[in-house]
């Protein structure tokens, strides 16, 4: 039996500067993305995105330009994405 494991390294990086917004989960001021964002960097669809946020494996603030993810509990749980899509 062979067993590989394997390692993601993420670097975000934008162009008009962080959005910075206070979570609610967090409760202190985080790094947001959009959700179109957050599914780009998970490397899932957007209703997998949506679908983590409403199992409160990933932070969301609702404001008045549209939902953002919290960076933080994005990388923190995309082990969970990981799992999922190896089932």
């Amino acid at each position: 039996m062979t067993t590989i494991e394997t390692h993601r390294f993420v670097v975000v990086r934008r162009h008009a500067g962080s959005t910075l917004a206070p979570c609610p989960v967090c409760l202190k001021e985080v790094e947001m993305v959009q959700l179109v964002e957050a599914s780009i960097l998970a490397g899932v669809s957007l209703r997998d995105i949506c679908r983590q946020v409403s199992d409160d494996h990933f932070h969301l603030a609702v404001t008045e330009n549209g939902g953002l993810v919290c960076l933080n509990s994005l990388l923190n749980n995309a082990s969970l994405i990981d799992r999922r899509n190896q089932l």
